[in-house]
């Protein structure tokens, strides 16, 4: 329990404590109107830590579509679009975390527009985006982002994949990859990752007919658990 709850729970125990005074001396009328009172508060408390107690927003859904375009996998575009709903308080920016690759990435955009060097951070070979409001955005609001960037020799195996980390609150991802004209799936398999070990072999993805598309989607995915979408080609 965080410290300002503690508080707030100390405060709640001295005001049981203060009435008791009081109730030596009223009426059983205003003793039940104290109660009553009491109760309401506590009951809006709770409300207000429960609502406050998880994620900040939730994802709504998170849809990421990776296009290979050459059949060397020398040059890809990936694109993520984030519907959010903000369950409290209000948000001025959201962050793109944990973008990686095995090749290079660039060409980094949000909502279509370039991100600016300051809204980016660079780990080593792990990147984030931030994203601002031009206005914030307050409880109950939704909003979509959209994030993309270009990846450069990142998919020259004949086994590739597709991986998303799943963070707080997300309620489905659809995760979807489109292989070039001159090269096609041969099979495709769906897992679950726990500290970069598979925990869990899913629903294979969908195969379009001519077999260069690849669709799988995941309803309530556990956080911090990662979905790793693979295929032979």
């Amino acid at each position: 329990m965080s410290s300002d709850r503690k508080i707030a729970w100390f405060g709640i125990g001295l005001s049981v404590l203060g009435l008791i005074p009081i109730f030596r001396d009223a009426s059983v009328q205003l003793i039940v109107v104290y109660c009553l009172l009491f109760l309401v508060l506590v009951g809006f408390f709770l409300y207000a830590a429960y609502r406050t107690s998880g994620p900040q927003y939730t994802t709504i859904s998170l849809k990421k579509v990776l296009t290979i375009q050459d059949r060397d996998g020398r040059l890809a575009s990936l694109t993520r679009e984030q519907r959010i709903r903000v369950n409290y308080g209000s948000i001025q920016e959201i962050w793109c975390r944990g973008i990686y690759s095995d090749g290079s990435i660039d060409n980094f955009k949000v909502d279509g527009e370039p991100v600016p060097a300051f809204d980016q951070i660079c780990s080593g070979p792990i990147i984030d985006l931030r994203k601002r409001f031009s206005e914030a955005i307050f409880s109950s609001h939704e909003t979509t982002i959209s994030w993309a960037y270009d990846l450069h020799d990142s998919f020259p195996a004949k086994h590739e994949a597709l991986d998303h980390e799943v963070t707080p609150g997300t309620s489905l991802v659809e995760l979807t990859v489109h292989l070039p004209v001159s090269r096609t799936c041969i099979r495709a398999s769906m897992h679950v990752l726990v500290g970069g070990e598979p925990v869990e072999q899913m629903e294979d993805p969908a195969i379009s007919q001519d077999r260069k598309t690849l669709h799988a989607w995941v309803k309530s995915p556990k956080n911090g658990h990662t979905l790793r979408l693979s295929w032979d080609w």
